[in-house]
């Protein structure tokens, strides 16, 4: 994460009143639609929507599953909330790259949702370009799990949902 980062994260979460990190919050908000401007000529339009940063504020990881073989990752994350409404965000990356700390970032959202031992619901996500031209998502989870995945293309669904109940899994990430 480079504009939404867990020291702003952490920033947020020790404020006492409210107002702690609140002008670097908005900072790093102003700093970050800057950027997606920069990258909206070179970015496919469905991923400059997607790109809003607090699209899948507060999401629950429904599945994942990897493919080391195919290169490629499908993330369901369960959205919205009673005002807006409930929708799923499915994310398919193909040509993926992950690094291992990525995998275990995965493994422990997973694993949290599942089990409900916490809340890893997410802060914020950011897109970028790297200068290979690979496309980086960066999601930021509660309590600050930090997971990005680089890979040569990126597409995304919406599908309405009538509520945040995630549906019973015996594990929430298939890796294969």
């Amino acid at each position: 994460m480079k504009f939404f980062t867990l020291k702003l994260y952490n920033l947020l979460g020790e404020s006492i009143d409210g107002e702690g990190g609140l002008p670097e919050f908005k900072a790093a908000f102003a700093q970050y639609q800057a950027h997606i401007n920069k990258l909206s000529g070179l970015l496919e339009p469905d991923l400059v929507l997607f790109s809003e940063p607090f699209l899948i504020d507060d999401a629950l990881l429904v599945s994942a599953e990897l493919s080391r073989v195919l290169r490629t990752l499908d993330i369901v994350l369960r959205c919205g909330n009673l005002q807006v409404g409930y929708f799923d965000a499915e994310i398919h990356y193909g040509g993926v790259h992950m690094e291992p700390k990525d995998e275990e970032a995965l493994t422990a959202i997973a694993g949290w949702t599942t089990t409900r031992l916490g809340e890893a619901d997410a802060y914020a996500h950011e897109i970028d370009l790297t200068d290979d031209a690979l496309i980086e998502h960066s999601m930021l989870f509660h309590p600050g799990i930090e997971l990005s995945v680089s890979c040569q293309r990126l597409t995304w669904n919406r599908t309405d949902r009538p509520n945040r109940e995630l549906p019973n899994l015996e594990s929430r990430l298939v890796v294969s």
